[in-house]
């Protein structure tokens, strides 16, 4: 709401809930959990440019990257018990690689931008991604694709990442139209069409 309106009505709130929760570093046991708040904080960022809430999105990122290894050839775990590779732990991990490459620079830059593109690399080709170009929740004990939900948001999240994974901070303003464009090509479709070209529309991207 404050990023389209551009209200700051609520920024109050936002300085709270970092108060209040930083001590924890917004860290558990979930790495999808974790994702949510590296992105909530690289949106507080853009949004009040105070370099706490994209450090601290650069902590959370490296706890997350520690969830990465080689088992199914590479991903993240969706938790620290490290039982099941799932699509929105690791779309999540893409896409704030991909946001805090775009808003950092240097080495470190070098460094999210990397794993933007590693974690790309193998989300791709892990299997989720099924015949219809639509996104399963997971993998199961063999590496294949589950056949389990194609959840909106597993289709949604990587649409973000993607939009963002290569892009520095001179072209930001080129992500918004892309990001823009997005938009417009998934709410021009049928209702029931919406979701049927995710992959279609976006593995053309840069």
């Amino acid at each position: 709401y404050s990023r389209l309106s551009g209200s700051s009505q609520y920024l109050a709130a936002v300085s709270n809930t970092f108060s209040v929760n930083a001590g924890s570093g917004f860290l558990n046991n979930y790495y999808d959990d974790e994702g949510w708040w590296a992105l909530a904080w690289i949106a507080a960022y853009d949004g009040t440019g105070n370099a706490q809430y994209l450090n601290m999105s650069q902590q959370i990122f490296a706890d997350m990257s520690a969830g990465w290894d080689s088992t199914c050839g590479g991903g993240i775990w969706w938790n620290k018990n490290r039982k099941y590779k799932n699509a929105i732990a690791n779309e999540l991990f893409l896409s704030v690689a991909a946001g805090l490459a775009a808003r950092t620079t240097g080495a470190q830059q070098a460094s999210n931008l990397a794993w933007a593109k590693r974690a790309w690399t193998w989300f791709s080709g892990s299997g989720m991604i099924n015949s219809e170009s639509l996104i399963n929740d997971g993998l199961n004990s063999s590496c294949q694709n589950n056949g389990q939900i194609t959840w909106s948001y597993n289709q949604g999240v990587i649409v973000g990442g993607r939009c963002e994974w290569n892009l520095p901070r001179a072209l930001r303003a080129k992500l918004r139209r892309r990001r823009r464009a997005v938009q417009r090509y998934f709410c021009s479709k049928p209702r029931g069409a919406r979701f049927r070209t995710p992959l279609a529309a976006i593995q053309s991207f840069p």
